[in-house]
């Protein structure tokens, strides 16, 4: 599960954040500064942050090079979560999650669904002539079709301890249902399963908070947003990758669920504090198992709320 820059230069994430992209690499280079970063007089080669690029094509690219290193050393089973968001130019929205996923398709991706992030306590945006966007896309893609999927562990429980007896008069009957008359003896079945016994499916809409601890982070993802996914996609001794891992949300979540993760961040500042911040899981009081029982029990306990309270 990953989270990238998001074009536009809607965030800066500072000098340390620079990149080489494009361009001859066997080139010297000879930087002329330009108000998006630095190119390269003689080969073109742009030196700059992700998300700066002078225009949407050149940031997909270089997006892309990246989601095509982690196709392939992902495992045929294995998933991929992006969050991503579109970006505002000139009053209207330039499709940026539509690129990126057409490119993707193209790679060799499937994409599997779209889950809408509804930010519960999102930030408030000054604009008068349109709605405040509250919403961000996390799509889930693939590499295969014999994809590890178990939303099991993400399942809400029901509100009883044993399922209620099914009330057979509340039934759906097929013929009424579609609108036949004379023998309505035969019962729909569709409309007359009983419920899961784990409780029900979570769906694709989420209701998180945001997390508004960022610190010298100026974009971090909430703890419980990796929660789901990495329970669902991740199985028991499998590996988490988060390939813009910035201060280690991801990574302290597969901490939590004790799987094995890797981490990579090009800003130094960043990486040190998400060393920090997977150490302090080692200091947590509280063992991880019972973490890890609680929510299971009880969809609705917060982890991010529980680990800011450590």
């Amino acid at each position: 599960m990953t989270s990238p820059p998001y074009a536009g230069a809607l965030r800066d994430y500072s000098w340390q954040s620079f990149a080489l992209w494009d361009g001859n690499m066997s080139c010297t280079h000879t930087f002329e500064r330009r108000p998006s970063g630095d190119y390269c007089t003689t080969c073109g080669a742009f030196r700059g942050q992700l998300g700066h690029e002078p225009n949407a094509d050149d940031y997909v690219k270089h997006l892309m090079t990246v989601l095509t290193a982690v196709h392939r050393v992902l495992k045929d089973e294995g998933s991929l979560y992006l969050n991503i968001s579109d970006t505002y130019h000139d009053g209207a929205l330039l499709g940026i999650p539509d690129m990126v996923c057409a490119e993707m398709r193209v790679d060799g991706w499937r994409k599997l669904e779209e889950i809408v992030w509804v930010k519960t306590n999102g930030m408030p945006e000054s604009v008068s002539n349109r709605f405040s966007r509250r919403f961000e896309y996390l799509f889930h893609f693939v590499k295969s079709k014999s994809y590890f999927g178990n939303i099991d562990l993400t399942r809400i429980p029901p509100l009883h301890d044993r399922q209620p007896a099914i009330d057979k008069t509340k039934f759906v009957k097929h013929d009424t249902s579609v609108k036949r008359t004379g023998n309505v003896s035969y019962r729909d079945p569709l409309h007359s399963r009983p419920n899961h016994p784990l409780g029900k499916n979570p769906g694709n809409v989420w209701e998180i908070n945001c997390a508004h601890e960022m610190g010298p982070h100026p974009a971090v993802y909430p703890l419980e947003l990796c929660y789901r996914p990495m329970v669902a996609s991740c199985p028991p001794g499998g590996t988490a990758l988060d390939p813009f891992c910035g201060i280690g949300t991801t990574l302290v979540m597969a901490k939590l669920l004790r799987r094995p993760a890797v981490g990579i961040e090009i800003n130094p500042q960043f990486a040190e504090i998400a060393r920090e911040n997977l150490a302090s899981v080692d200091r947590e009081t509280q063992t991880l198992s019972t973490i890890l029982d609680q929510k299971e029990k009880d969809q609705s306990f917060s982890l991010d709320a529980f680990v800011a309270g450590k």
